[in-house]
């Protein structure tokens, strides 16, 4: 009886199984932002993106860098071993604007008609030079109750009642658009019942008490 042989081909191997990483990553202009850790992690990774206008990579540090909006495809290859074959992969990173940080110095004032409210331009710590801000613009939510100046954010009371002053800041180089806001509630002016923060000035008039009018669009937080 004749004996038949089957050669049998030693397996080579396999190719990789990427896991361990998203298919996006969103960062903002600015912000560094590690690498992730990509399974198999015996192997060796090579990170590169064709768009180095959008994002930087450090392979040394195993870091990415957004350094304008828009969309990068970063691809990552690993050599060939005894145990998987050559390989490679790819995923987006979103770059955002920078948003700016605003705020007012109170969340609530509380005025009188006939005697108004004790009023100040946004507050806005990022970014901090004035050159990078985008045109800073105020509105009420009802000037028929209280009406505000749209560059200078100086404040006018009409009748009693609730409204919210919104400065916006314009989107401009790496910083999107930017808002905050604050309350202000007008009571009667007969009324005893008010909060500590009323003014009980005289705002018609003006140079009253030696003060000196606001100016201005907005005031920079020097507090860390």
């Amino acid at each position: 009886m004749p004996l038949f042989y089957k050669v049998v081909t030693p397996a080579g191997p396999s190719a990789p199984q990427y896991s361990g990483f998203e298919e996006e990553y969103e960062i903002v202009i600015g912000e560094s932002k590690s690498l992730p850790t990509i399974s198999p992690i015996e192997l060796t990774y090579t990170f590169t993106t064709d768009d180095t206008d959008v994002i930087e990579i450090d392979n040394a540090t195993k870091t990415f860098k957004g350094l304008s909006e828009g969309i990068a495809t970063v691809k990552f290859t690993t050599a060939k071993t005894e145990t998987f074959a050559a390989g490679n992969g790819e995923f987006d990173v979103y770059v955002r604007k920078r948003t700016p940080s605003m705020r007012f110095r109170d969340e609530v004032v509380y005025g009188k008609v006939g005697v108004g409210v004790v009023w100040e331009p946004v507050i806005v710590k990022d970014p901090a030079d004035a050159e990078l801000r985008g045109d800073i613009t105020y509105a009420s939510s009802d000037p028929d109750i209280v009406s505000v100046d749209a560059t200078s954010g100086q404040t006018t009371v009409h009748a009693t009642g609730n409204v919210s002053i919104t400065a916006t800041m314009a989107a401009k180089g790496d910083y999107a658009k930017g808002e905050a806001s604050y309350k202000i509630i007008i009571v009667d002016p007969n009324s005893a019942a008010i909060e500590s923060n009323v003014s009980d000035f005289d705002f018609t008039t003006e140079g009253a008490y030696e003060m000196t009018p606001q100016s201005g669009s907005c005031l920079v937080d020097t507090s860390p």
